[in-house]
């Protein structure tokens, strides 16, 4: 039992470790090689949780690297996702805040996944020598970013850390495990889907056009998500349209839509990443741009 005073060094969390075997050495070689990587992400029901889900697909790959999820307290819908996924996460009120707890981690990557970035925001950070990479940023900082990812974008432009284009789209794992479905010359099974949120609610609408075209001749499941806020004006409506005889099935807060769309013979859905997990399975769509 130490006594006062005394005096030493604080330790890590990762330093204390005793050597007992050749595995031993195996895990501690790897914990003192991994890289640091900072997330800077958001998701709100303005940009919905895209974003999110994006981070949660490309991290799958970084497993063993030490990692830290940084959003902002205005924009943090989502970050339950990353905890029960066992990641650290810390929110932060403004850019004094955000900019110490990068100095503070010194990241060896920054991933930045909250759409347009500001030449501010970029060169600041950029003093500090980070690699870093940037998705779906049209704005102005990008041009700092050592890579830019814009799969959903389309540029003529295209300079030499710029990569536009559906061939750098990150679809999700549990979309790799299908094999992409034959087509139907006649579909019977229609999935509806715009996104968790589906903030302009073209769910409701897309189904006020079925019931009033009476297209009977289909199974219809509509996927929302947590966030969804004109659920009972849906359910209503879903209510209505069964007792009429159509085919509907609501589906809410899916974790594992691939098996969904892969039974589908068509989708209706919004102009984000859907349509590279749908189009992975070869499902035919009406995409419609909500934003």
């Amino acid at each position: 039992i130490f006594q006062s005073p005394f005096y030493g060094l604080k330790l890590t969390q990762n330093e204390p470790l005793t050597l007992d075997s050749y595995h031993d050495f195996a895990i501690l070689e790897k914990i003192l090689s991994r890289k640091r990587i900072l997330v800077r992400v958001d998701g709100s029901n303005e940009i919905g949780l895209g974003h999110v889900h994006n981070m949660l697909t490309i991290l799958n790959h970084f497993r063993n690297e030490e990692i830290l999820i940084v959003m902002n307290e205005k924009n943090k819908l989502g970050y339950k996702k990353f905890q029960e996924h066992l990641y650290n996460i810390v929110f932060f009120k403004n850019d004094s805040e955000l900019f110490k707890i990068i100095k503070r981690f010194q990241p060896n990557l920054i991933f930045n996944d909250i759409l347009n970035t500001t030449s501010n925001y970029m060169k600041k950070i950029k003093q500090e020598k980070f690699f870093l990479v940037n998705f779906e940023d049209l704005g102005d900082g990008r041009k700092y970013a050592n890579l830019v990812f814009n799969p959903i974008y389309y540029s003529k432009q295209i300079t030499s850390n710029e990569n536009y284009g559906p061939d750098f789209a990150c679809v999700r794992d549990e979309f790799r495990m299908w094999d992409p479905s034959p087509l139907r010359n006649v579909s019977k099974n229609v999935v509806l889907i715009f996104g968790g949120l589906d903030s302009t609610n073209r769910t409701h609408f897309i189904l006020t056009l079925i019931e009033k075209y009476k297209l009977k001749n289909h199974k219809y499941s509509v996927i929302i998500g947590h966030g969804y806020k004109e659920r009972k004006k849906l359910i209503k409506l879903i209510v209505q349209m069964k007792k009429e005889n159509f085919n509907i099935e609501l589906k809410e807060n899916m974790e594992f839509l691939s098996k969904i769309f892969h039974e589908s013979d068509f989708a209706i859905t919004s102009n984000v990443r859907t349509v590279f997990e749908l189009g992975s399975l070869h499902i035919p769509m009406i995409v419609i741009p909500v934003n």
